[in-house]
């Protein structure tokens, strides 16, 4: 636990006196402050045992499919697998109590799986431009994940791209398997809010990302890119500052239009396009 203001440490411990009968070992750490999602969960792996080889990190308001281990498993012996496993996830968001399913992002779902096809140096290559939005499934070997440097922890509360760079970078081909393995909220959380457009604090430490470990690795002479990124940066700045960051249809439709002269957007677009002329949506 990462200092909670609340009482999750009650119901943590309720739930292990429950169920702690169930597992091998349970074992409940708790900081005395906030030390943000990266190092927090890089000083927690240091400290797993060495006869435990791989870890699933799951965040406390996704939940895993009932064979998400075993899945894992069964994909790693197969595969031969030595780095980290990807797989399929499901978005929802609860209402009055209910889980509400949210449709999939086809053309993310299409280039995950391109992704998985590549070599790992051209696996790295392509997440400097653009990471896989399939984090919460990540299956990681604690071997690799140190061999590679694992988290950033000059990037406060994002580690999951920082992971896939440093193992892509170090050799190790990152893995995708075709099954559903976790289901992801979407909610207020430190990378999405329900009151703002954006989180700033999240766009901040985003581009820091950017600066650290993607910009100095992609050739100055890729034109559509750094483009592309102008204007996505252009795009946060004006709703944030200029529209105050206010979520509302008029901050909406400045948003969408702006979003209209991002190439990356436009593929999503066209992807979906081509789905609805084969009638799969």
């Amino acid at each position: 636990d990462d200092a909670s203001k609340d009482n999750t440490c009650n119901k943590v411990e309720q739930w292990i006196k429950n169920y702690k009968e169930r597992f091998f070992k349970v074992v409940f750490r708790k900081n005395t402050e906030n030390m943000g999602t990266s190092k927090h969960l890089k000083i927690n792996i240091e400290k797993i045992p060495t006869f435990i080889h791989w870890i699933k990190v799951i965040a406390a308001d996704d939940i895993l499919f009932p064979d998400c281990i075993k899945n894992n498993m069964d994909y790693i012996r197969k595969n031969r697998c030595n780095s980290a496993v990807y797989s399929k996830m499901k978005y929802f968001y609860r209402e009055n109590e209910k889980q509400i399913i949210l449709r999939e992002d086809k053309e993310e779902i299409a280039y995950i799986k391109k992704i998985g096809k590549l070599p790992a140096k051209q696996q790295y290559k392509a997440l400097l431009k653009r990471d896989i939005l399939c984090s919460p499934t990540a299956f990681i070997n604690i071997e690799c994940y140190k061999k590679s440097g694992g988290c950033d922890i000059r990037i406060r509360n994002i580690e999951d791209w920082p992971i896939k760079l440093n193992i892509t970078k170090n050799g190790y081909k990152l893995f995708i398997m075709a099954t559903y393995t976790v289901y992801y909220r979407i909610g207020e959380s430190v990378t999405k809010s329900e009151k703002e457009m954006f989180r700033e604090s999240f766009i901040e430490q985003y581009y820091q990302l950017k600066k650290l470990l993607c910009y100095p690795y992609i050739e100055k002479w890729r034109i559509l890119y750094y483009y592309q990124e102008f204007i996505t940066c252009f795009r946060y700045w004006v709703i944030i500052k200029v529209c105050k960051n206010k979520k509302n249809r008029i901050t909406g439709f400045i948003n969408a239009i702006l979003c209209i002269l991002v190439p990356q957007k436009w593929k999503k677009v066209l992807y979906k396009i081509k789905l609805l002329q084969k009638g799969v949506v």
